[in-house]
């Protein structure tokens, strides 16, 4: 049998603003000083279904996809919200291997949310030497090259690379 020494590649994708856009709502989105009650997270993702594909991210999408890559997504959408997510997904044509949401309770700022979950959930997973995040923000592309690098307790390594998109 042969085998192949070479790096195994995780890619993982932001949903709202990198597959989907979501400009039409931006607008509905909960913004400091947090008073204004025409906005809120509820509404901002009550208009998700409306959302349109970026078409630039799902062609990488499909490329990878098609050559047998791992694809995740990890999106700060509360997990109240994954059927609905996932249906979009769904009807859009997107594959991928797994999604993951924040917990409903969970209100870290994004890029915290993002490293610390991507780090937690690919903890053990030996097979992935690199990382690769596709996001729509940059204090979020900013957090993940940054750290560079995951070191497990186990020994194994995982490099980061984020690109903004």
């Amino acid at each position: 049998m042969l085998k192949f020494n070479k790096s195994r590649i995780v890619y993982v994708f932001d949903l709202e603003g990198t597959i989907s856009n979501c400009e039409h709502r931006k607008h509905l989105a909960p913004r400091a000083p947090f008073n204004d009650p025409n906005k809120s997270w509820d509404k901002f993702h009550a208009e998700f279904p409306n959302d349109e594909v970026n078409e630039a991210i799902y062609n990488i999408m499909q490329a990878l996809w098609l050559q047998g890559n791992d694809l995740f997504i990890l999106t700060g959408m509360m997990e109240k919200h994954k059927e609905m997510a996932k249906d979009w997904l769904r009807s859009n044509g997107i594959g991928y291997d797994a999604i993951i949401m924040r917990q409903n309770d969970d209100f870290r700022t994004s890029p915290i949310f993002k490293i610390e979950t991507a780090r937690k959930v690919f903890d053990g997973l030996n097979r992935y030497n690199q990382l690769v995040l596709f996001d729509d923000r940059e204090d979020i592309v900013d957090i993940f090259n940054s750290t560079k690098e995951f070191d497990y307790s186990n020994g194994h390594k995982m490099t980061l690379k984020a690109f903004k998109v």
